[in-house]
């Protein structure tokens, strides 16, 4: 027995060696803003009145939030699709669109229960770093920067996939926490809401919750430790400066403009960290509602539609160059895959304030650099346009002298 193994020893090296650089490489989906609406086949708590058709879909609605069917949907399909990930990343906003009348603490831990344990059930042994988003409180928007009912029962519900009870105190006092994933990339989980300037309970605050400061101790020891950090959190650095309509780089099953529902899985270096792909998968709603049958597709890939081998800062600011002017196919292809695909009908186009939002807030992360960046894009497309249109009145000048 002993000589079998001297005899395999090389093909063992061999092999181990391979299963290292095949396993290098991992996978994660990111979700978020779900939007349960309860009363979908009801009292449409979530609906546009004035859009939405008297017989809505039982997969979901352009014009409402998403009803339990469409929740349940999203979850299967990433276990359809690819269920062996590292991880989900889950940023929030579980809870629908409402008027704070219509809801109340119970309904909405109630939500966050029912999605959780769905999650739980249909992915069973996948950790999950879940975040909060800026409805999932009750009242919306007004995370208090101390302990609270909300953070306790949340922990709870997390605790097995946080599995972590260093940081139970972290999460008591901001709903914020650190963990390392078993391949060694360090997620650092934030709540954001506490900075969002719809949220009044912090306005005597200078560092809510102490968030800042421990994730200045947090930094500073992963890079001590050599670590590699994904930070993950629901409203981006912008959010707490600008309006939430901003187009962004969030992943999410529902949001405004009118859209299909979307999910996102992430290609990643287990080494470094670094992304390589991300892939949208979507639900066309008409066809689902149409055939009562949920057949998510693959919508885009970042390799084969924005000609992207991996998602460094230095590619991804090469795309945003490109995708500067309005007409290119990059950003034709950004405005489409943001909002979608959705139907001919209700496609929205972007125009120039839209577009120097977009290109703007893909670089500038101050406001105002911020604004800054818009002024000067608005300016340069003003400039354009005038001198189109100066040249073409000598054009038809000089034709009129010629004739």
């Amino acid at each position: 027995m002993e000589k079998g193994i001297y005899v395999l020893c090389f093909l063992c090296v061999f092999f181990t060696s391979l299963q290292v650089v095949i396993s290098d490489t991992g996978y994660f989906w990111h979700i978020t803003d779900f939007h349960y609406d309860f009363t979908y086949h009801g009292r449409q708590l979530s609906c546009n009145k004035t859009n939405v058709p008297d017989n809505v879909g039982q997969f979901g609605d352009f014009w409402c939030d998403s009803p339990w069917l469409l929740v349940n949907s999203s979850v299967r399909a990433m276990a359809d699709i690819k269920s062996d990930v590292d991880f989900v990343l889950w940023t929030g906003d579980t809870v629908l669109h409402g008027k704070n009348e219509d809801l109340s603490y119970d309904i909405n831990a109630g939500i966050l229960e029912n999605v959780t344990e769905v999650i739980k059930t249909t992915l069973p042994g996948v950790p999950v770093y879940a975040t909060f988003g800026n409805h999932d409180y009750f009242p919306n928007n007004q995370f208090p920067p101390n302990n609270n009912l909300l953070y306790n029962d949340t922990l709870n519900r997390w605790k097995s996939w946080l599995d972590d009870p260093s940081q139970h105190d972290n999460f008591r006092k901001g709903a914020y926490y650190t963990k390392k994933t078993r391949y060694g990339l360090r997620i650092v989980a934030l709540n954001t809401n506490l900075y969002y300037t719809s949220n009044k309970a912090i306005l005597n605050y200078t560092d809510p919750a102490d968030q800042i400061a421990w994730l200045n101790s947090t930094l500073t020891q992963a890079k001590t430790n050599k670590e590699k950090v994904l930070v993950t959190a629901h409203i981006p650095p912008r959010g707490t400066h600008t309006p939430n309509s901003l187009p962004g780089g969030m992943f999410s099953v529902t949001y405004s403009p009118a859209h299909n529902p979307g999910i996102r899985l992430v290609k990643y270096d287990r080494s470094t960290g670094i992304h390589l792909e991300i892939e949208q998968h979507y639900l066309d709603l008409l066809k689902a509602n149409k055939n009562g049958a949920a057949n998510w597709e693959l919508e885009y890939k970042t390799s084969s539609h924005y000609g992207l081998n991996k998602l460094t800062a230095a590619d991804l600011s090469s795309l945003a160059e490109r995708m500067k002017k309005a007409s290119s196919k990059e950003f034709k292809n950004y405005w489409n895959f943001y909002t979608v695909t959705p139907p001919d009908n209700l496609a929205e186009a972007c125009n120039e304030d839209c577009h120097s939002s977009v290109i703007c807030g893909f670089t500038e992360f101050d406001m105002d650099n911020f604004k800054s960046c818009k002024a000067s894009m608005v300016s340069t497309a003003s400039r354009l346009s005038i001198a189109v249109v100066y040249f073409l009145i000598k054009l038809v000048f000089l034709w009129v002298l010629l004739n």
